[in-house]
């Protein structure tokens, strides 16, 4: 009788989902060179009550950015703040205590990249087109006519 093959389930190597994953970060793990994404905001509004004895309190409330947020890559590290550059290259401070951050792939940082860069050569070439287009077609007035 021959033997059965035996059949492994348990994964022979580095998991090939894992670089898809974003990694929610605590502020210590957050180092130069990585990017990083908004995971979530946390907004501080004011919460006024009926009654008269309870009056104004606080209340945290924990919101998903509804920008449409690009990959930032961590320039300086000096808690509670981060420094970015965005994908534009301009430079913004997070503040840890208010936003939490997740690690993104190195990969995603520049697929979004060169998205942005063949989004901007299509509006500035119909920008010029619409510009060349506009000056052939158009009459000159003379003043007072």
């Amino acid at each position: 009788m021959p033997e059965e093959p035996i059949i492994r389930t348990e994964p022979t190597g580095p998991d090939p989902c894992a670089s898809r994953l974003a990694k929610p970060l605590t502020p210590e793990d957050i180092r130069e060179g990585m990017h990083v994404m908004v995971l979530s905001e946390v907004l501080e509004c004011l919460r006024w009550s009926d009654s008269y004895d309870a009056g104004v309190s606080k209340a945290l409330v924990e919101v998903a950015p509804c920008n449409g947020q690009r990959p930032s890559k961590v320039v300086g590290v000096c808690l509670p703040y981060v420094l970015v550059r965005t994908g534009r290259g301009e430079p913004y401070c997070y503040d840890v205590r208010n936003v939490r951050l997740a690690r993104v792939s190195s990969a995603l940082a520049k697929a979004v990249r060169a998205i942005d860069r063949a989004r901007e050569k299509e509006i500035k070439k119909k920008r010029d087109s619409g510009k060349r287009r506009s000056g052939k077609t158009r009459s000159k007035r003379k003043p007072g006519r």
